[in-house]
């Protein structure tokens, strides 16, 4: 369009199709409730489940968590970065295959707006305690594991980070087993934005708990029919009292 390219192109031949937003799972209280019950006793990915039902993070951004994020006195986390890749890397080389460290799985946030620090329920901070104590505990007991990653709050097999594989497939699974509605990570952060505004939390705050780079994007993704709100309203036993978007309060 400014002409550093000689191309032979008209741009008014683009074609601009509206954006359909996903459709996302319905869950009822009663579902919910099962669905934290059962998970709970799958302790390697309650707590991030708990992450993206009641703070609204990514799984990229859950991964990314370290204990370094983590404010245990004023119960906030701070979301600044993100890991969207596996933490290892399968390489060929000419003594086969080797599997290498994947330092740059590491990313910044998605936006801008992802940068965001946002109070937790109590439900939360006990299992990140929890969670410290356990992984201290594993590398305590497994000095061959891999200790880069040791301050990460998602710690698998072998002291790598868990893959966000593990966290959807352990949901299904879950979802399949007990009767469930199939849900998925970000189906729970869905249902997140669902919570915040049966508490009538203003969209601008529901905007920043979910670190979209605009108001509009919340509002043309949430905003829709929403099934199931009655049943899910009176199910949180405390407020989010959301901490503004950190740019936007130092204004």
């Amino acid at each position: 369009m400014e002409d550093l390219l000689n191309l032979n192109f008209s741009f008014n031949s683009i074609v601009h199709f509206q954006r359909v937003p996903p459709k996302y799972v319905a869950y009822k209280k009663e579902d919910l409730r099962k669905l934290l019950e059962i998970a709970k006793r799958h302790d390697n990915i309650y707590l991030e489940i708990l992450l993206c039902l009641f703070c609204g993070l990514r799984i990229g951004e859950v991964r990314g968590l370290n204990f370094d994020h983590v404010d245990f006195e004023n119960h906030t986390i701070t979301v600044m970065q993100q890991a969207p890749y596996e933490s290892f890397i399968t390489i060929k080389t000419e003594h086969g295959v080797e599997k290498c460290l994947n330092e740059d799985c590491i990313k910044p946030p998605k936006s801008g707006s992802s940068y965001r620090t946002i109070k937790v329920p109590d439900i939360v901070v006990d299992e990140l305690y929890r969670r410290r104590e356990k992984n201290k505990q594993y590398f305590k007991t497994h000095p061959n594991a891999v200790s880069y990653w040791r301050n990460y709050i998602c710690i698998g097999f072998g002291g790598e980070l868990i893959s966000s594989k593990t966290v959807t497939e352990g949901l299904y699974k879950i979802c399949k087993k007990n009767g469930l509605p199939k849900i998925s990570a970000h189906g729970l952060r869905h249902l997140c934005a669902t919570i915040l505004l049966e508490q009538n939390v203003p969209l601008e705050e529901i905007s920043h708990i979910l670190g979209h780079a605009s108001v509009s994007t919340t509002f043309d993704i949430y905003c829709g029919e929403i099934q199931g709100r009655d049943n899910i309203l009176d199910f949180l036993s405390s407020n989010f009292d959301p901490i503004t978007h950190l740019a936007r309060k130092a204004g």
